[in-house]
């Protein structure tokens, strides 16, 4: 594997793990700005309110936060239907969600910590499947290479 075939196999890796990434919400008190990925945790009457507005029970709403108006949140929000499994429909809703029906908002943030684990440990495969299919841990003086990189005792517990 030459350099550059090397080099787009890891920003292929470190990509998709941006992508897929480790985020998770926290919350927040500070004035969500547009376009923020925010979820708003409702109050009980809130779920209520959701049910009747938008046929959809549920005690959060994950969306992308469009504006304040005076007496409400607007969210631009993912919809999904599966009725009886028989059709697949996908919209965006925008949800105008009276204040007084969120609990808290949570803020979309990336965890640093779990990311950076996630990184390690796909660097770890990464390096160990390379070190494999290059042949890598050689065989002595003068061998072709290709032996066996790691290997771990197998031990099973016997019972005479």
């Amino acid at each position: 594997m030459n350099a550059g075939r090397s080099t787009r196999a890891v920003a292929a890796v470190l990509l998709s793990l941006q992508l897929t990434g480790c985020y998770g919400y926290a919350a927040t008190r500070e004035a969500p700005a547009p376009g923020e990925s925010l979820r708003a945790r409702l109050t009980p009457a809130g779920t209520a309110w959701l049910v009747e507005n938008a046929g959809r029970s549920r005690e959060t709403v994950d969306g992308t936060f469009v504006r304040a108006q005076d007496s409400a949140l607007v969210f631009a929000t993912w919809r999904t239907d599966l009725p009886g499994a028989t059709q697949f429909r996908t919209s965006i809703d925008t949800l105008h969600i009276p204040q007084q029906h969120i609990a808290a908002l949570e803020q979309r943030r990336l965890s640093v910590g779990r990311t950076a684990l996630a990184v390690a440990g796909a660097a770890g495969i990464l390096v160990l499947a390379l070190s494999e299919l290059a042949g890598i841990g050689g065989s002595g003086e003068g061998g072709r290479g290709g032996g066996v990189f790691f290997t771990a005792p197998l031990q099973l517990p016997f019972t005479r």
